[in-house]
């Protein structure tokens, strides 16, 4: 069977990643796929190394299994915090959905401008509970069968920061995944972090120059484009945080365009450049279709929903776009994204 190198990069957006984790599921079942490594920022941080621990106790199948038990343990924690619609029947069904007291109270919180370091005394002691629980840190930081790349904003200078290597522990994810206004910010050497989304949603570039192949699927579960526009305050504000979210995506793909462009015309050196193949896989109409609040919503009808939709979209991308890998990009950049 022909196998074809790839890198993954994937898109935080929470519980949303769940998507991520279908059509992931499903390259790995498919089995013409070698994942070179992976770049995530924040939820698509946590699946990329969930994914990383999995292939490196038992290659694809491992892979899809540590996935699986990942997100089973995300359900499993949200449902004592309580952060699920009181009916999912009702999401299904398209109305309005009530979330729990657990997630009321932090909008409520938010909403009154308190700080995590005021609501939030204990900090991310949970988290980190979790996460020591769920990932060997010590061989995830020794690991050669994957390449591993989280991102993380530094408060103080506003510097992206790519940790990567003997950099992986449990502060490294949890910086990458730390949103400021639930979390306190993640100390690291002496320099504080927030969330990556910030500022590489995800990051591109440490693929580009620390892999091999110039294969790299992005998968991504934040619209870059909607079909309505947004009226309401709600949708509005939504909104907002989409296009700030996916700006720094944008100007990656802008300047992998230029790239690729100087050397279709001969002004760069292709020996000194790499170009670099980009195949998107999204459902835009899908994920637009949903509440933003879903993000936080942890019920495993709802995460097998965007599982199985992950798988579906993946299957349907193969067919199409499989003869694209390693020859040229499958997705049209210059009208998808400049």
């Amino acid at each position: 069977m022909e196998k074809k190198t790839v890198t993954l990069a994937l898109q935080g957006g929470g519980t949303h990643l769940a998507f991520s984790w279908g059509v992931i599921d499903y390259l790995l079942e498919d089995g013409r796929f070698v994942f070179e490594g992976g770049s995530g920022t924040s939820a698509g941080g946590l699946t990329c190394t969930a994914l990383a621990q999995g292939l490196l106790k038992n290659g694809r199948q491992g892979g899809r299994d540590e996935l699986a038990n990942f997100w089973k343990m995300i359900s499993e924690q949200g449902a004592q915090l309580g952060l699920f619609p009181s009916s999912f029947d009702k999401f299904l069904t398209g109305q309005q959905m009530e979330f729990s007291p657990a997630v009321s109270v932090i909008n409520g919180l938010m909403l009154a401008h308190l700080s995590p370091y005021q609501w939030n005394p204990y900090g991310l002691k949970l988290f980190r509970k979790l996460l020591n629980d769920f990932f060997d840190f010590e061989k995830l930081s020794d690991m050669e069968c994957f390449k591993l790349f989280l991102t993380a904003t530094n408060v103080r200078n506003s510097k992206l920061k790519i940790f990567t290597e003997n950099e992986i522990t449990v502060e490294s994810v949890m910086a990458s995944a730390c949103l400021p206004l639930l979390s306190q910010a993640v100390e690291i050497d002496g320099e504080v972090y927030w969330d990556g989304g910030y500022i590489g949603n995800p990051s591109l570039f440490p693929l580009i120059y620390n892999c091999d192949t110039p294969d790299i699927i992005v998968i991504l579960v934040i619209p870059h484009e909607i079909s309505h526009i947004p009226t309401t305050y709600k949708e509005i504000k939504w909104r907002m945080q989409e296009l700030f979210h996916t700006s720094t995506l944008i100007r990656e793909m802008r300047a992998i365009e230029f790239i690729t462009n100087l050397i279709d015309e001969g002004i760069a050196d292709k020996t000194k450049l790499k170009k670099i193949n980009v195949h998107v896989i999204e459902d835009h109409t899908f994920f637009s279709s949903l509440d933003p609040s879903s993000m936080l919503n942890t019920d495993w009808n709802f995460l097998m929903t965007l599982y199985e939709r992950g798988r579906t979209v993946a299957a349907e991308w193969l067919v199409k776009y499989y003869d694209d890998i390693g020859v040229r990009s499958s997705t049209n950049v210059k009208d998808t994204f400049v």
